[in-house]
Order: C-alpha cells, then structure tokens, then sequence
C-alpha cells in the first residue's frame, strides 16, 4: 500500500498556551484540506496540561501553579493531568482519519500510537510496555502517555516522553495523581513515574530519539516521513486562531491561576451537586443543579479523565439531559447517546451512566438526611445496587469506623472506647451517638489496618458500615473499600487532611501528625434515620 507522506518538524521550545495553539490551528486547517500530515516535536516552558473535559479546580493546586509561575492549560485532548517541563519531549501527530480507522475506531487508533511509542523505545533495550488505555510503562512505571483527539476528518495525538521525572514537582502540582491498587498500598503516586534517565545508565540523544520516534510512527500509520522546509516550519508557527472556532475545539487554552477567580467560580456553585465515579480509563465528574418544584435536572455538567467522540459529546449530553427526571434518566440518557453515536475510550457507556445516577441521587439524599446540597456532596455510597439506597443502608448498618487523625494526638495509641467519656474533640461525641443508635465503633489507623479492618467485617458478616474517611483517600484508593463488598456510607473529614499537606506516607503509616476533624453536623443527621421517629425530612 502507497505510504501517506508526513512532514516533521521541530519547534523547540515554547508556553504551553503556544504549543497547544499550534496543535488547534494545524488540526482545523487539516480538517479543512489546507494542512498536510504533520510529526511536530516540541518543549515546554513549566506547565500543567489537564485534559480537554477535565475541571482545573478539581485536579490542580491552582495556589502552588500561581506562586510557582506553572501556567496551566487546556489541551485538545481528553484523558488526565499532566505536569510537562523543559525535561519532557513532547510530539503531536496530525493525520487523517481514514475509512479502515472509522471502522477500528478511536480506542484501536490510540492502542496503535501507544505500541508505536513502545517499539521505538525498545530499541534502545527498555522493557516498555503498552498499558490501557493510553499509557506506555517501564516496570509498572509510567514513562511516557498519549491522548487523542478527532475533528471531522482529522486525528490529532498528543504525546509526552519524559526524559526525567520529577516526582516531587507533580505531586506539589496535581491534586489526585493516580495511585496503585491495594496490592501495593504503600506505594505512593510519585513511584508510579520514571524517566529515561532512571532506566538507562545513558539516555540517547535527543536527535536518536526523534528519528527512533519517527520511524515507528511512520510505520504504524503507514506514512512516509519527509523533512520540513522554511514554509512549513512558519505555517506550523502561525497558531492564531481562525474564527469562530469549531464546537468541542473553541474551549480557552490558557486557564487563570488566581485565588480571586477561583473564589468568584466557587461562590457560583453554592447549591450545586456534585459527584464522582471511578472508570477503568479514570475519574468522572457530575454537577447539578436540580429543580425541586419539578423534580427534575434544571442544569448540568459532565466532566472528569476521559476521552470521548464527538469532542463536545458532555456538553451536548448535559444540555439533552436537561429538564430529565430520575426516574426517566437510564432510559432517555441511553437514547441520547445513540441518537448522538456516543463513543468512549477505555470506559463504557455504563460508566457515564453510573455517575449521573449518583449526581441525580443526590437529590434524595438531601430529602432522607435533611442535608443542603454541599453536605450531601460529601457522602459517597458504596456497595449497594442503587445509590439512592443511602438511608435503608444506614438504618442496615452495625459499624461506626472513625480516622486515627480525627483524634488529638496525646490520645493515639489509646483504645476508641476511651472517648466515650471524653468531651475533649468531637470523636467523643461521634462514639457516644454511635453507641446509642447501636452501632458498635472501631478506628482505623492506617491504610493497612482499614483494609485488615473491612475484611474483619466482612467476614464477621456485617450488615453495613459508615465511616469517615478522608473523600481524596477513598479517589486514590478505592479498590481497598470495593475490595470489602460491604454496604457502605462514606462520610468526608473536615480539616486539613495528609493530602493537602502532602504528608500522604505519614497518613498511611498512621502517622499524621496533625489532627483533622468530623462533620459532627453532617454526622448528626446521618445517624438520625436510625431513629425510631425518622422519616423523611422536609
């Protein structure tokens, strides 16, 4: 088969606003037959790059990005966050979307760049292997990723090598760095990168790199490389965008930092439900904003690490979804999607549905435990068939579990039974509650001792459990409580937690040596339902 030409070029370093303008303006005029194929390799200046459909407040620490000068940007593409610097090697690929990759689809295209990537990286003797959906791992190590992205007839991929890593500046940088699972819970997210210059006494040139980069590219998507000239070089560097631009494509690359606007965004919020679920591709986020007169959605928005097609399928799906009861919801979401052929990378349909159910439940929640709309965001059901079940599995439940970190620290190390005739922090008066609604109480210690913990309970047959525990613990280590299969409340803690003071090992380790606090608010009226007067709340 005659090979597609490609130009390569490389633009050497840049912003990252520049570099993803480059990307924009080249994929429409691609999509337009006025741009050829197109191997650009780049650099850029300290960034943050979080995915086309994620929310910036909620995978950032947008403070530590403003005081270090870190810009934070929008890429074209789904999928996660990423931190990028001067120590990374970035390449995007535009091509065309042919005939043979609409019937393979989007997943099949992104697989093929990810084992490309690998074959050119085995050639200098690393063990690098193509793990789902868009990674590229050494050991189980991430060492270089790929996103995807697609306009009409145009596919633009988008990837990053890391030459070094700096665990320490991705930590600082990202909120919810991915973890592993319980098989290696006490690992943390910095172990789960690494770079050329950690598994190879001598990192290639970059020179060897591009060409090794080029050539598996070249023959997985069967293209024919060719070298750029002065034209295509200033052709590739005029980014200015073209209006109007296209829908899915006209998002603000550049995203503000600044305290203010994100105290001004959060103020919009108040009301606003929320809530999460975990996919094999990553995090999914929901927002809602419900209509308690009709009983029905008045606003919506999707989000979170995904990869989606067509690129504006959650604002479309959002605004369909509007006006839906909960009852009607699995039903005309499913419509939806194949009325807008819907497609998904590394997570199904059922995902996405599973997280609007959540948000959609919120409502009842709201109802059962007479909590406002932020303190229902804060509880997460785990274990049941249907998370609007949240009251029953609480009158169901037999265990109360608190955090060691709740407790002041002259009184770690002491039985949980000891502050039922204490009144010094607020634990006490979580144990005394729990007492008398029947509920026997433990405390977990640490990541380890709650695991050994939620299978003691399991195998003592326990009716249901709720328990406080930190709501960005449970994002990075769910598997831990899945793995228990017990009904479970979820209640988040109050206080700065190990997370944000980047002292996760400690929390693991039980060592914290800060104290957090309980919502005994939020506590309150979630055990009230256990009592024989409890009905719905008005």
């Amino acid at each position: 088969m005659r090979r597609a030409p490609f130009t390569v070029v490389d633009t050497g370093l840049n912003s990252a606003e520049t570099n993803q303008a480059m990307d924009r303006a080249w994929l429409i005029g691609h999509a337009q037959g006025q741009r050829a194929n197109l191997l650009r390799f780049h650099r850029s200046m300290p960034s943050a790059w979080i995915g086309l459909h994620q929310w910036p407040e909620r995978e950032l620490r947008l403070l530590y990005c403003h005081r270090k000068g870190i810009d934070v940007v929008r890429r074209l593409t789904g999928g996660g966050t990423l931190y990028v610097d001067q120590r990374q090697l970035c390449f995007s690929l535009t091509l065309k979307w042919t005939d043979y990759w609409a019937g393979a689809g989007e997943a099949a295209l992104l697989e093929r760049g990810c084992r490309a990537i690998a074959t050119a990286l085995q050639g200098f003797g690393i063990d690098a292997r193509y793990k789902q959906p868009n990674d590229i791992e050494v050991d189980g190590r991430k060492l270089a990723t790929l996103f995807v992205s697609r306009y009409r007839s145009s596919v633009l991929m988008q990837g990053v090598l890391l030459l070094s890593a700096d665990p320490g500046r991705v930590l600082s940088t990202l909120r919810l760095p991915s973890e592993p699972t319980s098989a290696a819970l006490s690992a943390t997210a910095a172990e789960r990168l690494t770079g050329l210059d950690r598994v190879l006494k001598r990192v290639p040139t970059t020179t060897r790199i591009r060409k090794a980069l080029v050539e598996a590219l070249a023959q997985a998507f069967n293209l024919r490389p060719q070298s750029s000239t002065k034209t295509v070089y200033a052709a590739v560097r005029d980014s200015a965008p073209k209006a109007p631009l296209p829908s899915g494509l006209e998002c603000e690359l550049r995203i503000p930092t600044a305290t203010t606007y994100w105290r001004e965004q959060a103020g919009t919020q108040v009301g606003v439900s929320e809530a999460f679920w975990h996919s094999p591709a990553g995090l999914l986020r929901a927002r809602l904003r419900w209509d308690s007169l009709r009983q029905v959605a008045r606003w919506l928005e999707i989000g979170g690490q995904a990869q989606v097609y067509p690129l504006d399928l959650f604002a479309r799906l959002a605004h369909g979804l509007e006006g839906v009861s909960r009852s009607a919801l699995p039903a005309f979401f499913n419509g939806l999607c194949e009325r807008l052929h819907a497609r998904f990378i590394g997570f199904k349909q059922d995902d996405l549905l599973q997280l609007l159910e959540r948000v959609w439940d919120r409502a009842g929640q709201q109802r059962y435990f007479g909590l406002t709309a932020e303190q229902s965001n804060r509880l997460t059901v785990l274990g049941v068939d249907d998370s609007s079940a949240s009251a029953s599995l609480v009158a169901n439940a037999d265990t109360l579990v608190l955090p060691y970190c709740a407790r002041p620290l002259g009184c770690r190390g002491q039985p949980v039974s000891k502050c039922e005739t204490c009144s010094d922090c607020e634990v006490g008066g979580a144990y005394r509650d729990a007492i008398a609604n029947g509920l026997k109480v433990y405390e977990a210690t640490g990541s380890r001792q709650l695991e050994a913990l939620l299978e003691q309970l399991r195998a003592e047959g326990s009716t249901g459990v709720v328990s406080v525990v930190c709501q960005t613990f449970f994002i990075k280590r769910s598997s831990t409580f899945h793995a228990a299969g017990l009904p479970m409340l979820l209640l988040d803690l109050d206080g700065t937690t190990c997370y944000e003071m980047q002292q996760e090992a400690a929390g693991y380790a039980g060592e914290f040596p800060h104290k957090t606090a309980l919502d005994m608010p939020l506590l309150e009226k979630v055990l009230r339902v256990r009592s024989p007067n409890a009905g719905l709340v008005d």
